[in-house]
């Protein structure tokens, strides 16, 4: 049981990561009202908490509950679908920094004006992460069914 618990928790988590990530895509604009800077830096966080919950559930699923540490360890596919894990990791930290440094003018404007330049690479990275994300479902297809033994 414990087993199909912790692929529900993983999955889940993966789910609700691409749909923080898909909110945050579509609320990021050059001017941003306070309420949605705000929602933006509440949706962050979460999303953090579901990359957490991914990580550590699918680690746990690695070494305690699905096929072992031994068959993940020696498959390519797992391999790569960490790598993507990792690549989602590095490129969300940008997007991060910037939510986490609008706290302050969130407490004393109406308004955030963001240079155009700013939002629109944010807006790349967010999109990178999604195709990231969803480039991450062929290797989990992979291993599932048996696929990419070294």
């Amino acid at each position: 049981m414990s087993s199909i618990i912790f692929a529900f928790i993983h999955h889940l988590a993966i789910l609700l990561m691409f749909a923080c990530l898909f909110y945050e895509h579509l609320a990021i604009r050059p001017i941003i009202n306070v309420e949605t800077a705000k929602r933006l830096i509440r949706i962050d966080h979460i999303y953090g908490i579901c990359a957490a919950t991914v990580l550590a559930a699918g680690l746990l699923r690695v070494f305690m509950f699905e096929k072992g540490a031994a068959y993940y360890l020696h498959n390519w596919a797992f391999y790569l679908k960490m790598g993507l894990f990792v690549a989602v990791a590095l490129t969300s930290i940008y997007p991060t920094v910037v939510f986490l440094g609008w706290r302050e003018h969130t407490k004393k404007e109406n308004v955030l004006q963001l240079p155009v330049e700013q939002s629109a690479r944010i807006a790349m990275l967010i999109r990178a992460e999604l195709l990231l994300v969803s480039l991450m479902l062929p290797p989990a297809v992979l291993m599932a069914k048996g696929y990419g033994s070294l």
